[in-house]
């Protein structure tokens, strides 16, 4: 017999599959908010990576901009300032600190700029860009005029949010254009003509200071800001190691030397040097390395694109870490090629204007054909940097001798030879005495006759340019012993000083055009003769006795007396002038005035 109690379980194994399920279900959610917390982490973590990749990008970015060599300044709409680099506190004399918040209307501009100030701002909030001259002031009150360039800044739904200023001191440029005008008005050169001759070095610099770039900036994203000033520069900018190796250029760089940035980027700076500096750099590198300056100007001549030396300046500053010590090198370089041929071209015509103010005072204060003709060779041979010049005269038997000679310590002197005209210009004489000039760049490859040039060899000369002297005015020839004399350089200082005997002789007092007629207005072979005969024996009376002085001052007196008679000669020069012009045929050669180079 069996005995049982039953009992219903039905809702209690109901709630046990429910309990069942319900775990089974959390077991799911809570997989799953794991997997997300997971996600969510991964992703905040690479966040931070690229943030911290970003915030260090950004300081290298600011490193960068804060030793580039120009004024940047930003401001709101409103014109309050909100970025000022640490060349603008240089340039304008005020801290980022003190200007941090103020206008810019009160801090930059001039007194006299300062409506065109506020109606540049005024252009600038409407969306526009400015660039051009502009005088502005610094904290200590002086002012000094600048190249702006001012662009606007928009945020990244396009809405105009600020603006961006980047200038730089022009004093230097202006100070050199007014150098240039001054000289044209002491030469007697209309600016007209003058601005022919610089046109296209002034247009080329005007050219590439109005192309830099308007940098956009994007005040959320501070690298493509720093960036894009870097890039946009027209100045040359770079980034070396110690080595000279360099790790940056921006596209100026890259286009003035004519590379990739491929092909520079890990090159050294120095394969750029222009080979006639190369000897030049090493040394000055080898010091700078030495020493490792934290900032340093230099000059020097590169290989540009186009294969020509050109001269650059550069401006050099370290790059320090957190402790200070120096990593890199930025250099800023600018194309100073054309200052530097202006400045060279200034010192020539200075050199120049000397020469012929000297020989012209010598002429004014003496009627001594010798010194006159002394002074004369000595000049020309100092100013050509000349070993040997003489004057070749010519008599009415076409016998020259060497009448005058200033000539360099090691080399043999020749005053006294004398030549046959056939032996030493036979195949010139006729052009001569028509007044051509005879130029012989190279006696090795010139087809001059063969007297001549062996002439030429015995006395070392490299290279020739005679000009006649004809009825009394003075012929130039120019050797040249080591490299051939350049053309250009004696071309242009013989035309001066023949131009200038002419002038004198038309302009000066009745004694002074005397003296120079003496070599423009010879009536004719004898009285050159005569004049120098009288002035060799007055010479050698001088030194012989008082009695002699006398007796040449009683020549002086005969001499005034000529200079009485050639008064009617002078009033009318132009006519005789024009006469012997005419008549080449019948000119007289009266001699060469000869330089050699034999260095």
């Amino acid at each position: 017999r069996v005995a049982g109690i039953a009992e219903d379980i039905t809702d209690r194994k109901r709630t046990e599959e429910e309990l069942q399920q319900y775990r089974e279900r959390l077991q799911v959610l809570v997989e799953q908010r794991t997997a997300q917390l997971l996600a969510a982490n991964q992703t905040l973590q690479q966040e931070i990576v690229e943030r911290q990749k970003a915030e260090s990008a950004i300081r290298f970015q600011a490193r960068l901009l804060e030793v580039v060599e120009y004024a940047i300044i930003a401001t709101d709409l409103s014109g309050s300032i909100t970025f000022w680099n640490r060349f603008a506190e240089t340039l304008y004399g005020w801290s980022a600190t003190e200007v941090m918040g103020r206008n810019i209307i009160d801090i930059a501009p001039s007194q006299t700029s300062q409506t065109q100030a506020i109606e540049i701002m005024s252009s600038l909030n409407q969306g526009k860009s400015w660039s051009g001259e502009f005088w502005v002031q610094r904290r200590d009150g002086t002012s000094f005029p600048a190249l702006v360039t001012d662009s606007p800044i928009y945020d990244e739904e396009g809405q105009l949010i600020g603006i961006v200023g980047i200038s730089i001191d022009i004093s230097e440029r202006k100070q050199l254009e007014q150098a240039l005008r001054k000289a044209n008005a002491e030469l007697g050169i209309t600016v007209e003509e003058r601005t022919k001759d610089l046109g296209s070095a002034i247009e080329r610099l005007q050219h590439e200071i109005v192309q830099r770039k308007q940098i956009e900036a994007d005040l959320r994203t501070s690298e493509v800001r720093y960036r894009a000033i870097v890039e946009d520069q027209v100045e040359l900018v770079c980034r070396f190691q110690l080595d000279s190796i360099l790790t940056f250029v921006n596209d100026s760089y890259c286009s003035y030397f004519g590379k990739t940035r491929e092909e520079l980027i890990g090159s050294s700076l120095l394969n750029l040097v222009a080979p006639e500096e190369q000897e030049w750099s090493d040394q000055k590198m080898a010091l700078f390395y030495q020493e490792l300056p934290k900032f340093t100007i230099a000059e020097h001549r590169v290989r540009a694109a186009s294969g020509e030396s050109r001269w650059m300046q550069w401006t050099t500053k370290a790059i320090l870490d957190e402790d200070g010590y120096i990593v890199e090198y930025q250099s800023v370089g600018r194309d100073i090629h054309d200052r530097k041929q202006a400045e060279e071209a200034i010192q020539q015509q200075m050199e120049r204007e000397r020469l012929i103010a000297q020989i012209t005072q010598h002429i004014r204060q003496s009627l001594n054909l010798d010194q006159i003709l002394n002074t004369t060779v000595q000049e020309v041979r100092q100013l050509l940097q000349a070993d040997r010049v003489l004057i070749f005269r010519l008599d009415p038997n076409k016998i020259g001798i060497v009448s005058h000679e200033s000539v360099a310590s090691g080399w043999t002197p020749t005053v006294g030879y004398e030549y046959k005209d056939k032996e030493f210009f036979p195949d010139s004489y006729q052009d001569y005495c028509q007044g051509k000039a005879h130029i012989i760049n190279n006696i090795e490859s010139d087809k001059t006759v063969t007297c001549l040039i062996d002439y030429l060899r015995e006395l070392g000369v490299k290279s020739r340019l005679a000009v006649p002297i004809v009825h009394n005015v003075a012929a130039i020839t120019s050797f040249n012993c080591e490299f051939p004399s350049p053309q250009t350089t004696t071309s242009q200082i013989t035309p001066s000083i023949l131009g200038n005997y002419s002038s004198n002789s038309e302009h000066e007092t009745s004694t002074t055009k005397v003296k120079k007629s003496n070599l423009h207005y010879g009536t004719s072979t004898t009285k050159v003769k005569n004049s120098l005969s009288k002035i060799q024996k007055s010479k050698f009376q001088i030194q012989k006795s008082k009695f002699q002085i006398q007796n040449s001052k009683f020549q002086i007196q005969k001499s005034k007396f000529q200079i009485q008679k050639s008064k009617f000669q002078i009033q009318n020069s132009k006519r005789t002038t024009s006469r012997c012009a005419n008549k080449t045929q019948n000119s007289h050669l009266w001699g060469l005035l000869i330089v050699h180079q034999c260095r």
